[in-house]
């Protein structure tokens, strides 16, 4: 299994959805397009003329901090503020800290804090449009619609 594929995998495990790009991707709910090798490619919007699809986009109220680290090959160490720690020779008492150590090539971790999912609204009667647009002809029956995008304000 690929590091890719590990990380696709526990972003499923996890929240139950589909990672078809990378961290950083410019995308927006509404946007249409087509997977190519492995990636969302963006072909068009759902209220561009062609689709005619009306939408809104809602969003979460509270934010929320989110981690994932791989299945195996990765130790985390925390530290709060105002304790010491052997593991933290360099970092003041008064400071808190993250440590991660690696034992393996493909681990990974990934923090973000500050996450906000903004979703597609309404989605039943989107998906009716969306069905009605594949059936008529104005949208591919291969095509993807990207319904949720969420967005941190930090992410490491």
């Amino acid at each position: 299994m690929t590091e890719l594929d590990e990380y696709r995998e526990r972003v499923w495990d996890k929240w139950r959805r589909e990672a078809a790009w990378p961290p950083g991707a410019d995308l927006e709910p509404g946007m249409v397009g087509s997977i190519d090798l492995d990636a969302f490619v963006a072909e068009g919007r759902l209220d561009d003329a062609r689709y005619g699809i009306a939408y809104s986009i809602e969003r979460d109220r509270n934010p929320s901090d989110e981690d994932l680290q791989s299945r195996s090959g990765v130790s985390i160490k925390t530290k709060a503020a105002g304790t010491a720690d052997a593991a933290f020779p360099n970092i003041p008492k008064a400071k808190a800290a993250f440590r991660a150590d690696f034992s393996r090539a493909s681990s990974f971790v990934f923090r973000a804090s500050g996450m906000r999912y903004y979703r597609l609204g309404n989605q039943e009667q989107l998906w009716h449009d969306v069905a009605a647009a594949m059936a008529d002809g104005r949208m591919s029956q291969d095509a993807v619609v990207v319904s949720e995008v969420a967005v941190a304000e930090a992410a490491q």
